[in-house]
């Protein structure tokens, strides 16, 4: 069954359901393009391992994440009513809510895999203990 979860960001409130199987593994396919490579030098510090992650990423990628992740989004735009996410309408111009959105749109979806005990935290803490 597909989790929701509801976050307030900036005053504003979110539910975001868990993307289906088949939309999930593709952005996790692609997240894993983008973020393996970063991931895997041991050598880099966080701050350095996020700028690669960021300089990789191109726009259709990016936009490919928030299209996908806006159509399990709501939006409280009203009290007590929740249309779907519009990200023209929702978020144009506030670059900082659309992080922290997508952040959290994120966390819904693989949170269990990135979190203490999922593999991803697993690897990612096996490959710190590793000496080089």
């Amino acid at each position: 069954m597909r989790k929701e979860k509801e976050q307030t960001i900036k005053r504003v409130k979110f539910k975001v359901t868990q993307l289906g199987f088949a939309d999930g593994m593709e952005l996790l396919t692609s997240l894993g393009k983008i973020i393996g490579p970063a991931l895997s030098d041991s050598n880099k510090s966080v701050q350095s391992k996020i700028g690669d992650i960021l300089a990789k990423i191109s726009f259709q990628e990016l936009s490919q994440f928030v299209e996908k992740l806006a159509k399990s989004t709501r939006i409280e735009r009203e009290p007590g009513r929740w249309p779907v996410l519009e990200p023209e309408v929702d978020l144009a111009g506030n670059y900082d809510l659309t992080l922290r959105w997508l952040y959290f749109a994120l966390e819904v979806n693989y949170g269990d895999f990135l979190a203490e005990g999922g593999l991803l935290h697993e690897l990612t803490a096996s490959a710190a203990l590793t000496p080089t």
